[in-house]
């Protein structure tokens, strides 16, 4: 179900889907809100709308993988009608509003429906292209504010309430294929671990558990504020920016490992992360102990936050693993400290003419020697 909208379908896949119709009268209100939301002097038309869209409409369908089987005209209206629900579900969402002044949202105002919606609206098979909502936010001046001069602020916004997403990652500069992608690009690009140049898969991932890594002097400290996947090593303390896992979480991650897999181009960086927790995590002792440190902050029990990361990393092949470098450092055996030899001063000697190390002579002590034997 990880990969099924639950409340809203977005694009052709689940088009059909007979269980999200309830949904498709709610995207004709939110057209309208959007619509309504412009001046009088800034009052655009669906047939202005038709018409910009239509002109994308080729370039749309070969951002799909597979043959759209949607007549012309109800594929115009499907982009329109999806791409002006996400724009004005993010405008009510960026103010924790869900509901303009004066008027009562179809939405249900409650704590978990919107971030139902938002999880929907980052699933790899629920997406639209992003020069759809490009073109409607630009026919839309109205839209832009001192805080939102972009389509990737007013999206970037909402990102923000996820646990997994850094405040440094708020907006990016990339050029986006769907919202999926705009998340992925906003967490990555804060990211400050240099890809490997090595695409190699790489089967198993050379690092012990959370356990045996503190039996062996290695601690782990939360670091705030900082992007999830800045992994750092510096002595024997290993720093992992802190993480929230919500419900939404497992849903989110596995729809980011399926897109890095469907265009490797991308990179595999949210694999490489969830592989590292995966081998960190082998047991509850190992939650346990990085929730006492804060680096995990999630209401599950430990034993299911272990059946969560199994569940995330099941058999996945991981190319160019990110966190290669810090797994040989943290494998490399501790240096081995000599200790001094001793150098005695000039006619210490045994009788055998060889020097003697103060431990051997101390040993040879049977008893305390009587003042007489000195003289």
């Amino acid at each position: 179900m990880a990969f099924v909208p639950q409340l809203v379908s977005i694009g052709p896949f689940h088009l059909d889907n007979k269980e999200l119709k309830g949904m498709e009268k709610i995207k004709l209100w939110y057209l309208k809100c959007l619509l309504n939301r412009a001046p009088a002097e800034e009052t655009i038309g669906l047939v202005c709308l038709v018409k910009a869209v239509g002109s994308t409409e080729q370039d749309c369908r070969k951002c799909y993988a597979e043959e759209v089987d949607v007549p012309r005209n109800k594929f115009i209206e499907m982009m329109i009608l999806d791409g002006c629900f996400i724009l004005e579900f993010l405008c009510r969402y960026q103010k924790d509003l869900m509901a303009i002044k004066g008027e009562e949202d179809l939405v249900p105002n409650t704590s978990w429906m919107p971030r139902k919606i938002l999880a929907d609206l980052l699933l790899l098979e629920n997406q639209i292209p992003w020069c759809v909502l490009d073109c409607l936010f630009n026919h839309m001046p109205y839209l832009i504010t001192e805080s939102c001069s972009r389509l990737d602020d007013l999206v970037s916004s909402p990102f923000s309430k996820y646990g997994m997403f850094p405040p440094s990652a708020r907006s990016s500069t990339q050029n986006h294929k769907h919202l999926l992608d705009c998340f992925r690009n906003c967490l990555v690009g804060s990211c400050t671990i240099t890809r490997p140049n090595c695409l190699v898969p790489l089967n198993r991932i050379p690092i012990r558990s959370v356990t045996q890594l503190c039996e062996k002097g290695f601690r782990f400290i939360a670091e705030d504020g900082e992007n999830i996947l800045n992994i750092k090593l510096e002595d024997y303390i290993i720093k992992m920016p802190a993480i929230v896992i919500e419900e939404n979480t497992e849903s989110m991650f596995r729809n980011l490992i399926a897109y890095e897999h469907c265009d490797p181009s991308k990179g595999h960086e949210i694999t490489s992360y969830a592989a590292l927790l995966y081998c960190l995590i082998k047991s509850p002792t190992d939650a346990l102990r990085l929730k006492e440190r804060d680096v995990i902050q999630i209401g599950l029990s430990n034993g299911d936050i272990a059946s969560f990361l199994n569940r995330l990393y099941n058999d996945i092949c991981c190319h160019g693993f990110l966190y290669t470098d810090l797994c040989e450092r943290v494998n490399r055996p501790a240096p081995v400290i000599s200790l001094p030899t001793v150098q005695w001063p000039d006619g210490i000697q045994s009788e055998s003419g060889s020097s003697e190390t103060l431990y051997s002579r101390y040993i040879k002590i049977k008893t305390v020697p009587r003042l007489s034997q000195l003289e």
